[in-house]
């Protein structure tokens, strides 16, 4: 949206509502289509991995309370429950491992639209074309929201001098939830002006400020997906019986945004160039589970990895060249001791990668940290800020931008053997540079290394095809048989 003139759009939330009332896949271009398919299928791994974490029994106990039912699959269980206990449970798991898509202005959503969509098609027994449909649809709408809100830094000269006294990333889960289920349930636009007005309305509150101060992470994160996900369904489901709200929520200087703590919203990039500009386009994959904005000196690294060969014992050094965005105490930890404190570590990434233990479950499992050679490494890694960190920053200033697109970063690694320098301005996964962009070649080998269990390349073609399929049954049978083994707790739901 460089240099574009941004117009105030004063009912954005009508203006949605219509749009994604008529919105038909018709309309959607073969790129946005193509995607859409890509991102999926990369929910659909990372929902069966998160299955086969500490947070997969979790979720499983969780959505038990939440009813068992007949209508919806949860990902490592072979019980059926709910279409709110499945929704809560995979939206959950599509982002615990922070390994899922990720957008430019610093955010995931795409659980929300993803879960929320599964779940009210497998209950409803909606088409594979119903199904893609409503996901797209969500994935925009959460976008779209993410954008408005614009990134959660406060920049000045090229600096970052702060973050917001209040600010979270919950509502646009919400909203990608939200759009994905009014949409599978076919409603119209005053149906989902409703549905957007009571899920807006019970958005969980936002604790980004006091999150970004914590360096021992707890495991519902900067949000719980999960429940952000359920706000969603339940506030369309909740339209759809007869419930109501302020239809006109997004609108005005006192509605949704402010209430988010967000000080003035971009409106044109809520509501804007509907059907023209398409937010799928500027999705990020991401290769190693953890926070997005890690991935730019990885991607470095992982240069690195290529020219040479380092072995473990020689190792003196390990120098990250980051941004000033990730370099709070969280992200300097050697000693992340928890699931979620090892996806914003930088020395605890670089060791995976270094060690090149695979992109997964075993990246974040409590016994990979009492691993010596792994406490011996993740010492030996410094942070520092890169000398053009800042230069992102002030392109947003001067543009207006309200997404990321590149920060530079480096690594450099001192061995016995001389010292060792890559840099990239760029992370592996981005689409907008054809060196890191990801077709279906790479994401095919994300599912296969996540899926184990799975028939891939059926799945493949079931995805590929996805506008042929009379239902989603194969997504729902491939998330309930993604773990391995039965844990007590995974059965007791």
């Amino acid at each position: 949206m460089n240099g574009e003139c941004r117009e105030v759009v004063e009912n954005p939330t009508s203006v949605l509502s219509d749009y994604f009332a008529r919105l038909a896949l018709e309309d959607v271009p073969a790129d946005v289509i193509a995607e859409a398919k890509r991102f999926i299928l990369d929910l659909i791994a990372c929902v069966a991995a998160a299955a086969n974490t500490e947070i997969g029994p979790l979720s499983i106990e969780l959505a038990g309370m939440l009813g068992l039912g007949e209508q919806a699959s949860v990902a490592g269980s072979d019980r059926r429950f709910t279409v709110a206990a499945a929704a809560y449970a995979n939206g959950r798991m599509g982002n615990c491992m922070d390994f899922e898509e990720a957008y430019p202005s610093g955010v995931h959503f795409g659980c929300g639209a993803f879960a929320a969509a599964l779940a009210i098609a497998e209950a409803r027994k909606l088409s594979g074309r119903e199904f893609l449909l409503a996901a797209i649809a969500g994935y925009e709408l959460g976008g779209r929201v993410s954008e408005a809100s614009g990134t959660y830094l406060r920049v000045e000269n090229g600096r970052v001098v702060g973050l917001p006294d209040v600010w979270g990333i919950s509502t646009c889960v919400v909203f990608a939830a939200a759009g994905a289920a009014a949409k599978a349930l076919r409603f119209d636009a005053p149906a989902m002006a409703q549905a957007f007005g009571v899920a807006g309305s019970n958005t969980p509150v936002p604790i980004g400020a006091k999150w970004a101060v914590e360096v021992k992470l707890p495991n519902t994160k900067y949000c719980d997906t999960g429940w952000c996900t359920l706000a969603g369904v339940f506030g369309a489901l909740s339209a759809e019986a007869g419930s109501t709200a302020v239809p006109t929520l997004m609108d005005g200087e006192r509605g949704l945004f402010r209430m988010a703590g967000i000080e003035k919203a971009d409106t044109y990039a809520l509501a804007g160039r509907l059907g023209e500009r398409w937010l799928l386009r500027d999705i990020m994959y991401k290769p190693w589970p953890c926070c997005r904005w890690m991935h730019y000196p990885l991607t470095a690294l992982e240069e690195l990895l290529e020219r040479h060969r380092f072995e473990p014992e020689d190792i003196q050094e390990i120098v990250v060249e980051t941004n000033p965005c990730a370099m709070s105490e969280r992200f300097l930890n050697p000693d992340p001791d928890n699931f979620v404190s090892k996806q914003f570590s930088y020395p605890h990434a670089v060791v995976m990668r270094i060690l090149n233990v695979p992109s997964g479950a075993q990246w974040l499992s409590e016994d990979i940290g009492r691993d010596p050679l792994v406490r011996r490494l993740r010492n030996c890694v410094k942070v520092t800020e890169h000398e053009r960190a800042s230069a992102f920053l002030r392109e947003m200033e001067e543009t207006q931008d309200r997404v990321v697109r590149h920060m530079p970063s480096a690594v450099s690694i001192r061995t016995s053997n001389g010292s060792f320098r890559a840099e990239s301005d760029h992370a592996w996964g981005d689409p907008w540079h054809e060196h890191t962009r990801w077709g279906d070649e790479e994401m095919a080998r994300k599912v296969a290394s996540l899926m184990p269990r799975a028939d891939v390349s059926d799945l493949l073609h079931r995805i590929a095809t996805l506008e042929s399929q009379s239902d989603v049954d194969f997504i729902a049978r491939a998330l309930r048989t993604a773990v391995s083994g039965r844990t007590r707790r995974q059965t007791a739901a």
